[in-house]
């Protein structure tokens, strides 16, 4: 007990002493024997598994996702978007000034600008339709400052779509989509600026007269993104006849209020991950073909526990300066959309997300802690490496570590919550790569 307490004080003393340099860990020179040698072991088991989280906020995100597709792993995952408008800036009237129509109506379209994302076959037609809501879009009150909507919210819409746009994203895929809205709907708005009716006479009657719409392609076989930012517009194109023939255009901005969200529906039935239906049962990957997944926007993430991390106590005369994880990408993955980097944050034995991992480099800049892909195409070599040695060191030197808390493997917060990018991991030990959890020590001859 006596040698395991000092192995764990010189721990203490390491962490404090070592730079903390995102990617650029060091040992302290002046603990570091001469007779000392350094010896890596891999002999630590890592556990996978697929956790889903009760909910994530998708409001306000910066894509609107629309779109469903099918995988051989995971089933099936629909995305939709739901949103609303504000009044048009510039249509203050449509009337002279005796209160006589002088504008009439051509058309009343919806713009879509792609934001490039796009999951599964886009060289098949894709079928977008435009649902007005039954009821007005709310955020929900969380008992926060802020108030959001989320993946699990769900707003009634008419069955009959107000607009169906069919088109071949790729390779005939333009910046941009535009089709026409039902010329009933549009002319009954458009009488709503006319008769300078109430409904239409602000931002909150507005909002509250139209409810909002819902972006769904339930027939498709692919998901794609679409800018929210500016890309998302209802557009009513109008013409004067006079002595010459005036065109006018208003614009429909997303309103301010932000009530925009991406909806996410799974259907795992008959898939490996049957049995993920709520957070607080996990799926192992022994239970699923070696396989686990972390996928944006559903609230699905890859957990890793190390049940074995507690023996390292064990060791004699052993120092741990180093933590190295290892995880590898499945076969069924499309290698070239893989993820840049992951992120990483604690989660408890009821797969609750908890604090994010970060680091604090010598500057005091406090930075996530990433593990970053190493490819090689030439080779077809592909894996995450991420240093965690700042998590390991902090949690064990209170001589224990809690085999309770696991890691969540997620993706950039950008992606997280604004794509429905799907990255499947792989625990087999069978091929030249495999994950693994690489501790490195300082051993005194």
């Amino acid at each position: 007990m006596i040698k395991n307490r000092l192995l764990v004080f010189v721990w203490a003393v390491l962490l404090a002493s070592c730079s903390t340099d995102v990617g650029n860990f060091q040992i302290g020179e002046d603990l570091v024997d001469k007779q000392s040698t350094i010896l890596m072991t891999d002999s630590f088991s890592v556990k996978f598994s697929t956790v889903v989280m009760d909910s994530i906020a998708t409001s306000d995100p910066t894509v609107a996702l629309v779109g469903k597709y099918e995988n051989d792993q995971i089933g099936t995952t629909e995305l939709k978007h739901y949103f609303n408008f504000d009044r048009s800036s510039d249509i203050s009237s449509i009337l002279d000034n005796t209160g006589t129509k002088i504008e009439i109506l051509d058309s009343l379209t919806l713009k879509l600008k792609y934001t490039g994302f796009n999951i599964g076959d886009t060289t098949q037609t894709f079928t977008i339709e435009l649902h007005r809501l039954a009821k007005e879009l709310e955020l929900q009150d969380v008992g926060s400052t802020t108030d959001y909507l989320f993946n699990i919210s769900s707003f009634p819409y008419d069955e009959t779509p107000l607009a169906t746009y069919s088109f071949t994203p790729y390779p005939n895929i333009d910046d941009s989509v535009e089709f026409r809205i039902d010329d009933t709907f549009a002319e009954t708005l458009f009488e709503q600026f006319v008769n300078s009716a109430d409904s239409v006479s602000s931002n909150e009657y507005f909002n509250s007269y139209l409810r909002g719409f819902v972006l769904v392609a339930p027939e498709a076989n692919a998901v794609l993104g679409f800018d929210t930012d500016e890309g998302i517009q209802m557009v009513m194109y109008t013409h004067i006849v006079a002595a010459d023939v005036t065109e006018n255009e208003y614009d429909f901005d997303l309103t301010t209020e932000n009530t925009n969200f991406n909806q996410s529906i799974a259907d795992r039935t008959g898939s490996l991950f049957e049995n993920l239906v709520e957070r607080t049962t996990a799926v192992s990957s022994t239970d699923a073909d070696g396989l686990a997944y972390t996928q944006g926007s559903t609230g699905v993430a890859c957990r890793l526990d190390f049940p074995t991390i507690n023996e390292v106590f064990t060791l004699e005369d052993h120092i741990l300066i180093k933590a190295e994880l290892i995880l590898i990408p499945a076969a069924e993955n499309n290698y070239r959309d893989l993820p840049s980097s992951l992120i990483f944050y604690t989660s408890n034995k009821t797969n609750k997300l908890g604090d994010n991992l970060t680091v604090t480099s010598s500057s005091g800049t406090e930075t996530a802690v990433t593990a970053t892909l190493v490819s090689n195409y030439l080779t077809g070599t592909f894996y995450y490496v991420a240093d965690l040695s700042t998590y390991f060191l902090t949690e064990l030197s209170d001589y224990y570590y809690d085999t309770n808390i696991g890691l969540l493997v997620m993706f950039p917060s950008t992606d997280w919550y604004n794509k429905s990018q799907l990255l499947l991991f792989s625990d087999s030990k069978v091929s030249q790569l495999s994950p693994k959890l690489n501790l490195y020590f300082l051993k005194n001859e």
